[in-house]
């Protein structure tokens, strides 16, 4: 799959958005510089959504605070999507690593995050950045919207339980347009 072209809508005038979808894969990875909603053209009746909050694990060995802002993106069929970007601050993880996802609507919350229905946003590094760590995804599929934010490990074991195992979780709560 080719990076999308265009984006139909700008939330925030003048920042990089990650936008590039990786073949085969469910994450989001490449970046569009927006350089103002009017050269980019908004799409009529759409509104950006925006939620914040803080995830912490049960153990509070994992933290951060994040932002979500939305806008479209432009498919290669035309169809559009609803992408959020995920901006993590304060972050800290035993790992170096962590997987970002989504559970939907519906979906059944559990330890691992291998099946059901989910959304992924690829992984994001723990420790000292300059500003904070962005990873981007789909915000539904298969007509539900995303619920809960979840951070995730990627178990190197073969015979563990998980593939993916959730270590934090935070609901979804967008703020009042």
């Amino acid at each position: 799959m080719r990076p999308p072209t265009s984006v139909r809508a700008c939330p925030r005038a003048k920042r990089t958005a990650v936008v590039r979808a990786v073949a085969g894969s469910t994450a989001l990875l490449s970046a569009l510089l927006f350089t103002g909603c009017a050269s980019l053209g908004a799409e009529p009746g759409y509104t950006p959504r925006t939620a914040s909050g803080t995830i912490v694990s049960e153990d509070e060995l994992t933290s951060a605070t994040f932002e979500v802002e939305t806008f479209l993106r432009t498919l290669d069929d035309g169809e559009t999507e609803e992408i959020g970007e995920v901006r993590f601050t304060d972050l800290t993880a035993p790992v170096a690593t962590l997987g970002v996802g989504g559970e939907l609507i519906g979906s059944a919350a559990g330890p691992c995050f291998d099946t059901g229905l989910r959304t992924g946003g690829g992984d994001i590094s723990v420790g000292p950045a300059e500003g904070p760590q962005t990873s981007t995804m789909p915000m539904d599929a298969e007509g539900r919207e995303v619920a809960e934010l979840v951070l995730l490990v990627h178990e190197q074991d073969p015979n563990a339980e998980c593939f993916y195992r959730v270590v934090a979780r935070a609901p979804l709560v967008w703020d009042e347009q």
